[in-house]
C-alpha cells in the first residue's frame, strides 16, 4: 500500500533533527482516516562512540554503535510532495511529524567523530509501522523504502562551491561553500552579503554540516531576510579548523593558515555574484569561526561593514594595541555567555578584555551582549518540571546570534539604531561603508 517515504530533516539550534516522514501510499487516503495513532516510527541509529575519552586509546579500532528505539509520532495529516499540510478532504500523502529536541538524540543525523574530533553525518534508518485501522493489514514500511531526505531552507542553497587557492607559505588550499541568493535578486537592486564561519565541528568537505550544524539557515528566511532586505549568505567551509597553522590545530600563537585563502574564497564568489553591494559586507561565527571572523577584521579592516563573532575564541593577548587602533572604527557586535567552559571569558584573555580595549580606543560602534546563561527562548523546550526553559551548553551563545536576540550591550542598555531598539541584525542592515 505504501510506494516509498522521504525524511525531513531540519536545522533546529542543536543540530539537524528528523521531524517528519512523508508517506507516497500510492493511492488516495482520506483524510478523516489519518490519525497520529495509527503510525509507529521506529529508528536504528548508527553512530560513533561517546562518552568519557580514556588516554591512551586506540584510534583505529573505535567501531560505530547502534542505538534503537522508537520516535514519537506527535500529529499526523495529509500533505504534499513536501510534506506541507493540505485541507483537501482525499490525497496520497502523508506527513507524520515527529517529536524533536534537544535531548532526542535518537533523531539527530550527525555525532561527534572521535577519531577526527568533527562531526560527521550518521546513517538513521526508520521503520515505519501503519496499523490496521487505515490498511487491512498492518503494513511495515522498511528502511529501504526510503527515496531521499528533504532539508528545509538548507535546499535552496547551493552546496557545491569550491574555490582553490594557491597559497605562497601553505600551497594548495581548498574550501568547500555552501551559498544562498535572495529571492529579492531578480529586483536589479544590489543587495547585502552575510558570510558565516563555522566552528570546530563542522569542518570537512561537506557544506550540509555547516548549514544543520547549527541553525545557520536562519539566515536564509524571515525575519533575518526581510530585515536585511534580502540577502546573499555565504558559508565557506575550512578541511579542517579554521584556528590551523598547517602544522598543529589550536596554536598558542592564534596563526592559521587559512587567512588569505578565505578572503580569496569571498572575492571570488563576489567577482561571480554582481549583484552583491561590496558596501555591505558582513561577516561573522561562532567559536573557532569567531576566531576566524576576528581574524579577518584584523587582517582587512577596510572591508567589511561589521563583523557579528560568537563566543569568538581569538585571545585578546594575540591583538595588539596597533591592531586595537586599526578596528576600532569597525561596527563590531560580539555574543558570549558567562558559563562558557571552552572559551573561558569569565575568567579572562578573550572578548571582554578585547571590547574592554575597543571602548578605551575611542570605539562608537563595538557593542557586546553577554548573557547569564544559554537557554531556550522560543517557548518550546523546558527542563524536566516543564516549567523552566531548556539550557544549552554555556558555549552555544550562537544561539541567541541566529535567531536574532541580541538587543542588549554589556552594560545591559539597549543597543540602539537612530534612536530606536535595535536587534543585531536590524543593527547589521543599518552598517554601509
Amino acid at each position: 500500500m505504501v510506494n516509498s517515504f522521504k525524511t525531513i530533516v531540519e536545522g533546529c539550534d542543536w543540530g539537524p533533527a528528523l521531524s517528519k516522514i512523508v508517506l507516497d501510499m500510492g493511492q488516495p487516503i482520506k483524510a478523516m482516516y489519518v490519525n497520529k495513532g495509527e503510525f509507529s516510527v521506529q529508528v536504528v541509529r548508527k553512530h560513533f562512540g561517546s562518552g568519557e575519552i580514556v588516554k591512551p586509546m586506540n584510534w583505529e579500532t573505535m567501531t560505530t554503535y547502534e542505538s534503537k528505539g522508537e520516535l514519537e509520532v506527535v500529529d499526523a495529516y495529509l500533505s504534499d510532495a513536501a510534506g506541507t499540510k493540505t485541507s483537501t478532504a482525499v490525497g496520497k500523502f502523508i506527513a507524520l511529524v515527529l517529536d524533536v529536541g534537544p535531548d532526542i538524540n535518537l533523531g539527530s543525523t550527525i555525532d561527534f567523530d572521535p577519531k577526527t574530533f568533527l562531526n560527521r553525518f550518521v546513517d538513521v534508518q526508520t521503520t515505519i509501522v501503519i496499523k490496521g485501522g487505515l490498511t487491512a493489514l498492518d503494513t511495515i514500511v522498511p528502511p529501504s523504502a526510503k527515496t531521499g531526505t528533504i532539508t528545509p531552507i538548507a535546499d535552496d542553497f547551493d552546496t557545491k562551491g569550491v574555490c582553490a587557492y594557491k597559497d605562497d607559505r601553505y600551497g594548495a588550499i581548498t574550501l568547500h561553500y555552501a551559498s544562498y541568493a535572495p529571492k529579492s535578486v531578480k529586483d536589479g537592486n544590489r543587495h547585502p552579503l552575510i558570510i558565516w564561519l563555522h566552528g570546530a565541528g563542522e569542518g570537512g568537505s561537506d557544506p550540509f554540516l555547516v548549514l544543520l550544524g547549527n541553525r545557520v539557515t536562519q539566515l536564509a528566511k524571515d525575519p533575518i531576510q526581510g530585515i536585511m532586505g534580502g540577502a546573499y549568505v555565504l558559508v565557506p567551509q575550512s578541511p579542517i579548523v579554521w584556528m590551523n597553522n598547517g602544522v598543529e590545530s589550536y596554536p598558542e600563537d592564534g596563526s592559521t593558515q587559512y587567512t588569505k585563502a578565505l578572503k580569496a574564497c569571498i572575492d571570488a564568489y563576489i567577482a561571480k555574484t554582481p549583484n552583491v553591494d561590496t558596501k555591505r559586507v558582513y561577516i561573522g561565527g561562532c567559536s573557532n569561526g569567531g576566531f576566524m571572523t576576528v581574524d579577518m577584521i584584523l587582517n582587512y579592516p577596510d572591508f567589511f561593514a561589521a563583523a557579528f563573532p560568537a563566543c569568538e575564541a581569538y585571545a585578546d593577548r594575540w591583538i595588539s594595541d596597533a591592531q586595537i587602533a586599526t578596528i576600532k572604527n569597525v561596527p563590531i557586535w560580539f555574543t558570549q555567555a558567562k558559563p562558557d567552559t571552552t572559551v573561558k571569558a569569565a575568567e579572562g584573555g578573550y572578548v571582554i578584555e578585547t571590547y574592554k580595549r575597543l571602548i578605551a580606543a575611542g570605539a562608537q560602534n563595538a557593542h557586546l551582549s553577554y548573557w547569564d546563561k544559554v537557554e531556550d527562548l522560543s517557548g518550546k523546550y523546558f527542563k524536566a518540571d516543564g516549567k523552566t526553559p531548556y539550557e544549552y551548553n554555556g558555549h552555544w551563545s550562537w544561539v541567541y546570534t541566529l535567531n536574532n536576540l541580541c538587543t542588549k550591550d554589556f552594560d545591559g542598555s539597549a543597543v540602539k539604531v537612530n534612536g530606536k531598539d535595535s536587534t543585531i541584525f536590524e543593527w547589521i542592515a543599518a552598517q554601509s561603508k
